[in-house]
């Protein structure tokens, strides 16, 4: 993970390039002081001894398998319905927080009201 820069309230968000085979995704910081456009997802995290590969930047990361159908579903949805692409960001918390980091962390946790109130949507997974 790269840092991100609190005083612009920055968040990463997930660009999904495809999820067949593979999920294959690109996260990037934006500030939420420029009003990106971004859906939210809000899922349960399952099990955590149920893991899947998927690649993020070109690197190779292991998520949950809820977490992986619930990206598939957004992106299944995304590609059935006609969402602008400008809108296809989704912000996750699993992968756009650091979760091994606690300094950031406590500058993310903060901002998840703004992060929501602000998504053009949010999607709830229930599993």
């Amino acid at each position: 993970y790269y840092s991100l820069d609190p005083a612009r309230k920055e968040i990463r968000l997930l660009e999904i390039i495809t999820t067949k085979p593979k999920i294959v995704c690109k996260l990037q910081a934006v500030s939420l002081l420029e009003t990106p456009a971004y859906s939210a997802l809000s899922y349960v995290w399952g099990d955590a001894s149920r893991t899947e590969r998927i690649v993020v930047n070109g690197k190779s990361i292991t998520i949950t398998v809820s977490l992986a159908r619930a990206i598939r579903s957004v992106h299944h949805y995304w590609k059935t319905t006609e969402i602008s692409p400008r809108h296809q960001n989704l912000w996750a918390d699993a992968l756009s927080l650091n979760q091994g980091n606690a300094q950031e962390k406590n500058h993310q946790i903060p901002l998840m009201r703004m992060i929501f109130k602000n998504a053009a949507s949010v999607t709830v997974c229930l599993g």
